[in-house]
Formats: C-alpha cells, sequence, structure tokens
C-alpha cells in the first residue's frame, strides 16, 4: 500500500486534526509525515494503584489512566486498613469518596480534575444523604453525575461510586 494511501487512510480515521497537523509539517516530507501519524495512532495505558486505598476485590484495577484519562473503578465505602465497610451510608460515602481521593492523589491529581461520576445506590431513599457528603468533596463545578439504585452491591454496601478525571491543569470558562 503507498504511503499516500496510508496517509489518506489515516486521514480518514483521525479527522480534523491530522489534517491540520499535516497542514503544519507539510515542508518536513512524507517519511517525518508517517512518523507523524504513526505516533498519533498510539494510545498509552498506565494502571494506577494506592496502598491507601483498599485493594480490588476482584480482577480489575483501582484505574486506568489512559492517555490524559483517568477510569477509576467503583469504590465502595471500605476501610483500607482493614477491608471491613464502614457502617451507615454518610459513612460508607464518605470512605468511598476518600478512596478515591486517594487514587487521584497516586494519578497526581485531585477532586477538581473529576469530570464525571456515577453513583451505585443500594436504596434510592439514600440519595440525599448521598449528596450531603458528596457536596463536601466537590465543592464547585461539580462533575457531571448519574445516580442509580441497583439491586445489590458487591460486600452488600449502601453505595459504590466510580469516577472518571483527566489529568492537567483545570482551566474552568
Amino acid at each position: 500500500m503507498s504511503l499516500r494511501i496510508q496517509i489518506y487512510m489515516a486521514v480518514f480515521m483521525y479527522g480534523s486534526c491530522l489534517l491540520s497537523l499535516i497542514s503544519l509539517i507539510g515542508g518536513c516530507g512524507c517519511f517525518e509525515m508517517k512518523r507523524t501519524v504513526e505516533r498519533m495512532a498510539q494510545v498509552t495505558r498506565q494502571i494506577v494503584q494506592s496502598a491507601n486505598a483498599p485493594a480490588a476485590i476482584g480482577p480489575y484495577s483501582q484505574a486506568v489512566r489512559v492517555d490524559n484519562t483517568i477510569y477509576i473503578s467503583g469504590s465502595l465505602g471500605l476501610d483500607p486498613k482493614t477491608g471491613e465497610l464502614k457502617e451507615g451510608i454518610k459513612e460508607q460515602t464518605h470512605q468511598s469518596l476518600k478512596n478515591i481521593g486517594e487514587i487521584l492523589k497516586a494519578a497526581g491529581v485531585g477532586y477538581a480534575n473529576v469530570v464525571k461520576t456515577t453513583v451505585l445506590l443500594a436504596n434510592i431513599n439514600d440519595f440525599a444523604n448521598v449528596n450531603d457528603i458528596y457536596k463536601e468533596y466537590f465543592t464547585s463545578k461539580f462533575p457531571a453525575r448519574a445516580a442509580y439504585q441497583v439491586a445489590v452491591l458487591p460486600k452488600h454496601a449502601l453505595v459504590e461510586i466510580e469516577a472518571i478525571a483527566v489529568m492537567g491543569e483545570i482551566r474552568d470558562i
């Protein structure tokens, strides 16, 4: 397959970003353009772990960073030292969010970098109690969020929270 066809295929797959890049590097020659296209197609993945948060209770990672996005697995209100669930919805919510904070710290970011959370509840009537605690950790520019009642959570927890965060300095507009 000719280099020209490979470039056209890459442009089709990666869209206008690549077109802009190719126009910027127009004078660098086909070999450099091919190397640039190959680099843009690479994705980096890193497992993020914190000894200050509970270990995963199944075959999954605490978090995975893909390029500049961090995907944090569902966090229960488990005490990282004992592995036991905290008592009550507010206590479990606090602990779940503390655990997420430790994972964020291990990734080099904080709560301000969180852009989306999902809250799973054993009882949707606990939603207001979860919100009371949630507002202590996310104080402004709240992340997008979904909340659901589920039939049962691991270890019969009352709440599980997962999060998606982005790397870098956050510039609100």
